[in-house]
């Protein structure tokens, strides 16, 4: 198909020149581009050729070295699922063994967390009309919801909720103060 092209260009360009009065000389210059220019191409041709096959031969090393290293894998996966599934068959016995232990620890830990509830609830009262501050340094950290006071003119009401207690309050100069607890 190259050649077609080349031969195609040079027939073209031979007829340009002997219409338009070109001497002998021209015509020869003319001819060895086209030569030297086939040269070039064809030896482009074959370079291309040349790679395009170490490609080819590079890409099927690859699928081979894939290929093994995935039978590699799947080989490792089916003995790692057996050890998991060994070790999920012990995990369960101990499971059972400990649903036991836990039941008696959740009844205690769930009287401790509601003598704990009390406890802030106690402490709190004994807050009320001091800062959220000075509270929050004895029970730990709170959460506060706040919208525009209906009583105070520029100030907040807000709603803190520390673990088990809520607590109502206001804002006062940028300070909140204590109004009841629930």
């Amino acid at each position: 198909m190259q050649k077609k092209k080349v031969l195609i260009s040079y027939i073209g360009m031979l007829a340009l020149l002997t219409a338009c009065g070109v001497d002998n000389q021209d015509i020869t210059d003319v001819k060895k581009e086209v030569v030297e220019s086939t040269t070039i191409e064809v030896t482009t041709m074959q370079e291309i050729t040349m790679e395009a096959a170490e490609v080819i031969a590079t890409e099927e090393a690859t699928q081979a070295i894939t290929q093994e290293t995935t039978k590699k894998e799947t080989t490792e996966s089916a003995k790692k699922a057996s050890t998991e599934k060994k070790a999920d068959q012990t995990t369960q016995k101990k499971t059972s063994e400990r649903k036991v232990t836990e039941k008696k620890t959740t009844e205690k830990t769930t009287e401790k967390a509601t003598e704990a509830k009390q406890s802030n609830k106690d402490i709190a009262k004994k807050y009320i009309g001091n800062t959220l501050d000075a509270l929050a340094a004895v029970i730990g950290a709170y959460s506060l919801e706040k919208s525009e006071s209906c009583y105070y003119e520029g100030e907040y009401d807000g709603i803190a909720t520390f673990k088990g207690v809520t607590v109502y309050c206001h804002s006062s100069n940028g300070t909140w103060i204590i109004d009841s607890v629930k």
